[in-house]
């Protein structure tokens, strides 16, 4: 694994590389044609202009003074203070599971879950957080907090702000050793829990790792060659794309599966990656796995069982808003116009 000390130097080997294909890109547009020279110098400055002015919008968000609440399943106009990631942990195991218009899926990832959970020498919980659904998501979470008191609580959120930002209201008021993100779909069982589990175990370093599920094994699958063939198509396209984004970003090789929403975390990890990351939507995956790169953490994939649920919210919209903020990434961490405060 990287050293913080070779990474930098990886960085800089990278740096050369890209900003010498762009020097030698201009060297030879001006010998074949000098406006040919002059337009991609401006096209880059262009570039990393309006990506530094779409950039505004994208904020971080610390965990340092942060009071969340969780929604009391007893009186729901009540709100019960949240625990702090920023705290020691005092269980095991955190599952944290962003929602939005999941009231007909939740129910049996949930039903899984519990069984699943309950059934291990470990302690845990499961923070649902519903991302402002139109549904009844709310009230079917509650039923199960009501059930299991402290085990299992809601974060409602009162704007939508994308699945990452959900996704880190949850790991923010954790009370877990180890942090679990888990899709609402229940698309991975937790069954495969375990196996990450002991690869955690076996990569760690000084406790600390990202484990990612990974689908890369499936691709030639049953599940995978009953999708259309656009779906199959615009798959391998943003594979290839986040390849790019992590080789131009910060020199490091991709990962196979950026994308599956099965990632087991260890606690300080988590706490210093969140609070670096600036996307909240679709893409908070790969940016996610960049920092976790950048700050030196072992970072690998397990093969994971996984099924296609019916009721994808992703759109061609989506992945169009993906691919743009994939060039973000690319411009914003190469130009060091996002920058780490403790590298």
């Amino acid at each position: 694994f990287f050293s913080m000390v070779s990474f930098r130097q990886m960085l800089l080997q990278n740096d050369a590389t890209i900003f010498g294909i762009i020097l030698v890109i201009a060297i030879l547009g001006w010998y074949i044609w000098p406006p040919l020279a002059a337009a991609w110098i401006i096209l880059w400055v262009l570039l990393v202009a309006v990506c530094f002015s779409w950039s505004v919008e994208y904020h971080r968000q610390s965990y340092v003074g942060l009071q969340l609440d969780f929604v009391d399943p007893e009186n729901i106009a009540l709100a019960k203070p949240a625990p702090s990631i920023a705290q020691d942990a005092t269980l095991d195991l955190s599952v944290v599971v962003p929602a939005f218009n999941e009231e007909a899926r939740i129910k049996a990832m949930l039903d899984e879950a519990v069984e699943w959970l309950t059934q291990q020498q470990l302690t845990w919980e499961i923070i649902v957080v519903d991302d402002c659904s139109k549904d009844e998501t709310s009230a079917v979470v509650l039923q199960y907090s009501k059930l299991y008191q402290g085990q299992i609580n809601l974060v409602k959120l009162k704007v939508n702000r994308g699945k990452g930002f959900a996704v880190k209201q949850g790991f923010y008021c954790s009370r877990g050793a180890q942090i679990l993100m888990a899709d609402a779909d229940g698309a991975t069982k937790f069954a495969d829990l375990a196996a990450l589990q002991r690869l955690f175990g076996n990569v760690q370093n000084h406790g600390e790792a990202v484990i990612c599920g990974s689908r890369k094994h499936l691709v030639g699958s049953e599940a995978v060659a009953k999708r259309t063939p656009l779906r199959n198509f615009l798959m391998h396209l943003f594979h290839f794309c986040v390849s790019f984004t992590f080789w131009a970003a910060n020199g490091s090789r991709g990962l196979d599966d950026t994308q599956c929403g099965f990632k087991l975390l260890s606690r300080g990890a988590a706490r210093e990656i969140f609070k670096h990351m600036h996307v909240e939507r679709w893409c908070f995956d790969v940016e996610l796995l960049l920092i976790a790169r950048q700050l030196a953490y072992p970072v690998v994939e397990f093969p994971v069982n996984w099924h296609e649920i019916p009721g994808s919210k992703l759109r061609v919209s989506g992945m169009a808003v993906m691919g743009l903020e994939l060039v973000l990434l690319c411009v914003m961490y190469r130009f060091r116009l996002w920058r780490f405060s403790d590298c």
